[in-house]
């Protein structure tokens, strides 16, 4: 029993080693890949922005892990601290963007793109 729990003790450390995730945001991941409520998810989705992992964020939204809501969205259009005026360059609205077009939310989703310069780009071809 002793090993098992040593055994056990060294994968939990080596996965956080290799990911390089903090413990947070290990149980969020834990707590998604288990179904989270949406309250859940975006305690978790938020526990990532903190880290600054939209790595991890875009990994779930690809597995389909995250409930997906116009305050999911926000949340991570919030995230992004590109200057009024310029081109955002980040992922955090791109994330968004990919959420308000799945809930159908479409005036967000052409803010975002408006802020990064795509609209323009739609509009041109």
């Amino acid at each position: 029993a002793a090993a098992a729990a040593a055994a056990k003790k060294g994968r939990s450390g080596q996965l956080s080693n290799r990911f390089h995730l903090p413990p947070g945001l290990m149980y969020c991941t834990a707590l998604v890949n288990a179904s989270a409520t949406e309250d859940e998810s975006l305690m978790c989705v938020q526990c990532a922005l903190e880290s600054s992992r939209l790595d991890v964020i875009s990994h779930w939204l690809a597995q389909g892990k995250l409930p997906l809501s116009r305050e999911l969205g926000l949340l991570l259009e919030s995230f992004c601290h590109c200057k009024v005026g310029t081109h955002c360059s980040c992922s955090a609205r791109t994330l968004a963007s990919f959420v308000y077009e799945r809930v159908k939310t479409y005036w967000p989703q052409l803010r975002c793109y408006l802020r990064q310069g795509k609209l323009l780009a739609f509009l041109r071809t």
